[in-house]
């Protein structure tokens, strides 16, 4: 790998060797913290709590080589499902204490053993504009008050059959036809943007990552399907490169900043299409992956969506046509990049987020080639001191065979929780209240999520968060079905000086289950 510090790291495990990035910083080793969806703010959204701290403090003192932060939304008007961070819209004193104190968190300064310097992770601050995607109310704008985006496309809140007269309704209100953006419109967001880097690099965040995935606003400048724009924004990534281009002009930020962005795979797959399909979308994807990489500006591209389930994987046919282009476009990605001009820079990292659950599949994506550094999401939550325990277990040989106690690094498709002494009783409440909501004539019932896969996964996980702070992610049991739904919903963090009324915040609950089954929708 081009950008190895290798007189440092030849005698250590590839997991755990340093790598420096094009604009010069280090990182002490390949581990990264993947952004998750963390719902720790106040509802209506505002600066990181004592949710994150302690969120953030445990992982901080585990040798992460950088960890990457949830959502933050560079949008007052735009934020996403409630209890968002935001970016202050003025940087006083008092509004940057809470980021600097985060900083320090994540950079393992706070605690009674403050990590060493030459150990400390990279600070990331992850920078999002939902766009079309924000709802009203508690996305920050009044009901019927329409959310930005390249074109006045609406979101698709119906894209697999019928929809509830009571949904249809709450979809008019939540999600109005959105507003093309003039370009005074466009000039603000990548002001807000830069704002947002710029408020990393203030309160001592050693970069930012661009959320450019999840239909989020940059993505709906990428697609097709949301971008029907004539003018120079017409082209899928003329809103991005300006973005980055402003990041990167002299005295924005500090010339070290890294600064990536996050590209999901799965935006690319046409979800009706077959498996066969997928070369077409992997060179779609990869594309706009040569381009971005072209510019010099990026430090690393994180490339999500598809599912690294063994060794073989990018070289065996996949189950579906997301999993079939994700493989193709990683392995192609990682064989074409270094030929690629790159403005006298080092070509940006790779990093590779999707299913890496256990350390031979950690172990097997270096050897093959297949990403320069490794995203954990959910592993990174059930075993926040994984890379404290490589370190301590790998082999410094990389042909030797791994040796690693069983248990020690749980498995996140079936981790164990210690019942609450409630749970029963909690199965009978939400099982009730299931059966309660079938019972209604579809035509005017409530469409709630589906409480299976990943919805309920990621309720349960964001539930798990919570508890990852205080050492208790092996033993605290997140609740199940509408149960886990209910425990990441009804929880509340310290109400700021400034907030709407009690009254309003619980209405917004009410709500809140509506959103979620209008987004899932879209999403999925």
């Amino acid at each position: 790998m081009p950008n190895d510090i290798s007189d440092t790291t030849s005698r250590v495990h590839p997991i755990l060797s340093k790598t420096r990035l094009p604009y010069g910083r280090e990182i002490n080793n390949r581990l990264v913290k993947a952004a998750l969806y963390e719902h720790s703010s106040y509802l209506f959204g505002g600066p990181p709590t004592d949710a994150h701290y302690t969120l953030y403090q445990r992982w901080g003192h585990e040798n992460w080589g950088m960890i990457i932060t949830g959502n933050v939304q560079v949008s007052k008007r735009h934020g996403g499902l409630g209890r968002d961070v935001l970016v202050p819209e003025i940087f006083t004193d008092d509004a940057l204490k809470p980021f600097r104190h985060w900083a320090s968190v994540i950079h393992g300064e706070v605690g009674l053993t403050p990590v060493d310097k030459s150990h400390r992770p990279l600070a990331i601050l992850q920078l999002c504009h939902t766009g079309r995607q924000s709802p009203t109310i508690i996305g920050g704008r009044w009901p019927f008050d329409p959310a930005l985006a390249p074109s006045p496309v609406p979101l698709n809140l119906n894209p697999s059959g019928g929809i509830s007269l009571i949904s249809y309704a709450m979809g008019i209100l939540m999600f109005p036809t959105p507003r093309e953006m003039t370009l005074k419109d466009i000039d603000e967001a990548v002001d807000e943007f830069v704002r947002g880097c710029q408020l990393a690099a203030e309160t001592g965040f050693d970069g930012a990552e661009l959320h450019a995935s999840h239909g989020y606003l940059i993505a709906q400048f990428m697609s097709p399907k949301s971008n029907h724009r004539t003018d120079e924004y017409a082209h899928p990534l003329a809103f991005l490169k300006r973005v980055l281009t402003a990041i990167r002009e002299p005295g924005v930020v500090p010339k070290d900043f890294v600064l990536g962005i996050k590209l999901n795979a799965a935006d690319y797959v046409d979800k009706s299409a077959a498996a066969s399909s997928a070369t077409t979308d992997a060179d779609h994807v990869l594309d706009h992956f040569k381009q971005v990489v072209t510019w010099g500006l990026v430090d690393f591209i994180e490339v999500s969506g598809g599912d690294y389930e063994h060794p073989d994987f990018m070289m065996t046919p996949s189950k579906s046509p997301r999993q079939a282009m994700f493989a193709d476009f990683s392995r192609r990605a990682m064989k074409e990049i270094p030929h690629l001009p790159s403005q006298n820079r080092p070509r940006p990292l790779i990093l590779l987020t999707g299913g890496l659950k256990t350390a031979e599949l950690l172990t097997s994506a270096l050897a093959q080639n297949h990403a320069d550094l490794l995203g954990l999401g959910r592993l990174s939550v059930v075993c926040p001191n994984l890379p404290s325990i490589l370190a301590k277990y790998l082999p410094e040989p990389t042909s030797s065979p791994l040796n690693i106690p069983d248990g020690l690094i749980p498995d996140i498709e079936r981790p164990q929780f210690r019942l609450s002494p409630l749970a029963d009783i909690e199965r009978i409440i939400t099982g009730f209240l299931e059966r309660t909501l079938e019972s209604i004539p579809r035509i005017i019932r409530p469409e709630f999520p589906k409480l299976l896969g990943a919805g309920m996964s990621v309720a349960r996980f964001t539930v798990l968060l919570r508890s990852v702070g205080y050492g208790k992610e092996r033993i605290s049991y997140p609740g199940e079905g509408l149960g886990a739904i209910m425990r990441m919903w009804l929880w509340t963090a310290p109400s700021p000086a400034k907030s709407r009324s009690a009254t309003g915040r619980w209405f917004v609950l009410l709500l809140i289950p509506v959103i979620m089954t209008l987004l899932w929708r879209v999403i999925n």
